[in-house]
């Protein structure tokens, strides 16, 4: 019987899935659209950092967009478990002045 791969060269493929979560509310995490639209969404992870990038349709007249960004240590069916409620995660948040 003729092996169809070698265990040498198989290789786990991994590929990041960008979802976009209304996080209006800490009590449940449910993917769902957000206040823009959002295209060209995409991801890469090197050296331990992920990157995400995606373009934001915003109205005309928007002079600034706050953001807030978390550590996510963990994924359950997809979706982000809840992070810590340290310092560094609850003052993880800035005002981007366009």
């Amino acid at each position: 019987m003729k092996r169809l791969w070698d265990s040498n060269l198989v290789a786990t493929l991994r590929f990041i899935i960008v979802n976009t979560y209304n996080m209006s509310s800490y009590s449940s995490v449910v993917k769902s659209k957000i206040a823009y639209d959002v295209s060209d969404a995409s991801a890469e992870h090197s050296a331990g950092m992920m990157r995400i990038f995606a373009t934001l349709a915003l109205p005309a007249n928007t002079k600034s967009v706050n953001q807030v960004w978390q550590v996510g240590r963990s994924v359950t069916e997809g979706g982000p478990n809840h992070h810590e409620f340290e310092t560094a995660n609850l003052n993880s948040m800035g005002t981007l002045v366009l």
